[in-house]
């Protein structure tokens, strides 16, 4: 991945990006950087030649937080890392406090074998702290400590920034390519989790491993104030609690169907499970992807059990039992544990290793022999072909939005796209879809009747029978997902795989937020909620189409692009697009829809068309008579349409000066009238084109027999010119 790539990655993940150059030092001054984000474009400007990725910690990256570990052996950094786990497990455990953000870590190598672990806070962090000190470092050479004193462990905090993978090499002595992710999440896909209770023991830990922790035996010791001869009489080493030993010997049956849930079957590692009193099928599981962890996907399976956060056998237990996740039942459940048996004693030999396993990351692998280069002739000999549900409008298997600002006809699109393509008929009359497709319908939109008057006008568009639908794979549900509910894309999924669907429309999306219907322009949360839907399209193969808006500030008629979608992150998800506005206000009279549609999408395909809908025929009944025109269409269209306009005008405001002329001269039947006398008429009567009246002028009315000249004497005995209109031109009406 080049360096402009995985630095947009990270600015849309929420990240603030900064260019660094030699010696790990900002390229330019970056403490702006601190308080918003870079632009895409000057992202692109800092990226156009190598430098290093800095990333800036604090609230600016949505409370980025690292922790530094300056331990220049790697495999003496896993050890301190694995410990890191341990411990803040074990004292999350002993405190009721919740570990399972620690999933939402990622590990970092450092080119000097160190490690950055990245996490996100709920709270913004601190400045840089310095946590574990020692009295100095070993000298390889000699095999003594050079007794100078200094910090292994600190954090980066509000203020600070770290390099990332993907950097230039020279931005580091050792090679900043050196920076490799070991495990966890990537950064970028790091969500805020870091509670500050669990905040507060992770830095405790990290101080605890450095020189003030010597004397205590846990990092618990280090938080209370007990004698030294009270520390010293305590055991040697540290064994586990009553809810570590929980954790490891008890399954979740003996914790669970005692309070009614009822196993109802697993799907790879994870156990599903239904409470009491439920009529859905899955109400929590267990052990998702090996985490050993509960997941509720309701509030209804316990007020204090919160849907999508991870919950330990001993947490369970202890809310289960004890009614709330308050200290006091967690102190009361361990007194349980203690009297059923589950004492320090007995865990003593039991290998707690399983509980960090999955925290640790493995030893980097040296690189393959080389990048799997191909010859130019092998490859313009693997040609990719793309596959289209709609030609040259929507390509298979690319997330997909169709958008624009209210009233400009999406739903009814949404709906001729989706018959379109469940019966292979062409969508808007002209663009063919290849084969017919197994489509969903998701809406929120519009009711029930009108939905269907719509699709039935659709139907009998295509010349079908609305009442000969039986063999059509169309698949329509008047209830929306919730994008924010790890249930309910759980259920979508489901969904999906059961009716085998091809192609899925949701409209609207506005209407499927949930929680983060509030927190839309939050480009992390944003971000993590399309990253879910376009995991579940990767997975069951289906192409989403989801309806969306414009922002406030976009004016309908305007030239529309993506960047005026509303939210964070719709942009950046999409891969193709199709983006209806209004060419003309809508007639109500006619019923008639005149829009621009612009389609396009990372495969290539790209269009811009005219496109004009009248939704009611002459009776008022719902019709859907559609006519599709290309951009150069509709110019040269319109170019002509104007051009005939402009001479219908020229010619309607000759024919009015014609006629204002013969009134004129009419005026003066007897005498007739001069230049300058037929120049005052118009000025007296308000009519335009008084200039226009001249000799020349009155000679090409002569020559057409409309006027005619007479030498008369007007009252300073002068012999002038006098125009009169012939005898046929003054009775007849000008045509």
């Amino acid at each position: 991945m080049d360096q402009i790539t995985t630095a947009l990655e990270l600015l849309h993940a929420g990240f603030s990006v900064i260019p660094v150059g030699k010696g790990k030092v900002p390229a330019r001054p970056w403490k702006e950087f601190t308080s918003r984000l870079p632009t895409e474009a000057e992202l692109r400007g800092w990226y156009s030649q190598p430098a290093g990725i800095g990333v800036v910690c604090g609230s600016v990256s949505a409370n980025l937080e690292v922790l530094d570990f300056d331990i220049h052996n790697w495999d003496e950094t896993c050890q301190f890392i694995q410990r890191q786990f341990e411990e803040t497990h074990s004292a999350c455990v002993v405190n009721g406090v919740d570990s399972g953000p620690l999933d939402q870590v990622s590990i970092i190598r450092t080119p000097s074998g160190g490690a950055h672990v990245y996490y996100r806070c709920i709270e913004p962090p601190s400045g840089s702290l310095k946590l574990a000190r020692h009295s100095g470092r070993l000298n390889p050479a000699t095999g003594e400590f050079d007794g100078t004193p200094g910090y292994f462990i600190e954090t980066r905090g509000e203020g600070g920034y770290v390099l990332s993978p993907g950097s230039a090499d020279f931005c580091h002595p050792l090679g900043a390519s050196n920076y490799q992710h070991v495990s966890g999440p990537r950064p970028h896909e790091l969500v805020p989790a870091f509670t500050p209770q669990l905040r507060d023991i992770w830095l405790m830990v990290a101080r605890w491993f450095g020189c003030e922790g010597l004397p205590y035996e846990s990092p618990l010791d280090m938080t209370t104030e007990q004698p030294a001869q009270e520390r010293a009489e305590r055991p040697p080493q540290h064994c586990p609690s009553p809810g570590d030993v929980f954790n490891l010997s008890a399954s979740w049956a003996q914790i669970l169907e005692p309070h009614g849930f009822k196993n109802v079957g697993t799907e790879g590692e994870a156990t599903r499970w239904k409470r009491p009193g439920t009529e859905n099928p899955v109400s929590a599981t267990t052990n998702h992807d090996g985490s050993n962890l509960f997941y509720a996907f309701s509030p209804n399976c316990h007020p204090f059990l919160e849907p999508g956060r991870g919950y330990s056998k001993f947490a369970v237990f202890a809310i289960l039992n004890f009614g709330d996740a308050s200290e006091t039942a967690f102190r009361e459940a361990t007194k349980e544990l203690v009297a059923q048996g589950y004492s320090r004693e007995f865990g003593e030999n039991i290998d707690i290793s399983a509980i960090v396993d999955r925290f640790k990351g493995p030893t980097p692998q040296p690189p393959s022999k080389s990048f799997p280069f191909l010859t130019i002739a092998d490859y313009l000999k693997q040609e990719d072909q793309v596959d289209y549900h709609i030609s040259g409008v929507i390509a298979k298997g690319q997330p997909c939005l169709l958008a624009g600002p209210p009233k400009s006809l999406k739903t009814c699109l949404s709906i001729d796209a989706g018959y379109s393509m469940a019966s292979g008929t062409p969508f808007l009359g002209l663009f063919d879809c290849p084969e017919p497709a197994r489509v969903g319908i998701m809406t929120g939109e519009a009711s029930r009747g009108k939905n269907q008057s719509i699709l039935k006008a659709i139907i009998r568009s295509k010349g079908n029978d609305p009442c000969s639908t039986d063999s059509v794979p169309l698949f329509i549900c008047h209830q929306l997902p919730v994008f924010s509910e790890e249930s309910q894309l759980a259920l979508m999924k489901k969904t999906i795989e059961e009716l085998a669907l091809d192609v899925l429309i949701i409209d609207p999306a506005y209407l499927c937020l949930g929680s983060l219907a509030d927190h839309t322009a939050n480009v992390s949360k944003m971000g993590n909620m399309l990253r879910e839907i376009g995991e579940i399209a990767a997975e069951t193969g289906c192409t989403p189409i989801i309806n969306h808006h414009t922002n406030r500030k976009f004016e309908a008629g305007r030239s529309l692009s993506l960047e005026h979608l509303s939210g964070a992150g719709w942009a950046e998800w999409s891969r193709q697009w199709v983006l209806v506005n209004p060419r003309k206000d809508f007639d109500p009279e006619t019923h008639q829809h005149s829009l621009w549609m612009v389609t396009g999408g990372s495969d290539g395909h790209a269009g811009k068309f005219a496109v004009d809908v009248r939704e009611r025929d002459s009776s008022g009944a719902w019709s859907w008579n559609c006519e599709v025109r290309s951009f150069g269409e509709e110019v040269a269209s319109y170019s002509e349409s104007k051009q005939q306009k402009k001479e219908a005008a020229q010619k309607e405001k000759e024919e009015s000066f014609s006629q204002n002329l013969r009134e004129a001269l009419n005026l003066r039947a007897e005498e007739g009238s001069t230049i300058n006398e037929l120049k005052q008429v118009f000025q007296d009567q308000g009519w335009a084109g008084r200039t226009k009246i001249t000799t020349n002028l009155m000679s090409d009315f002569i020559d057409s027999g409309f006027v005619k000249v007479e030498q008369v004497t007007r009252g300073n005995n002068q012999t002038v010119n006098a125009y009169l209109s012939t005898e046929t031109w003054s009775k007849q009406v000008v045509a």
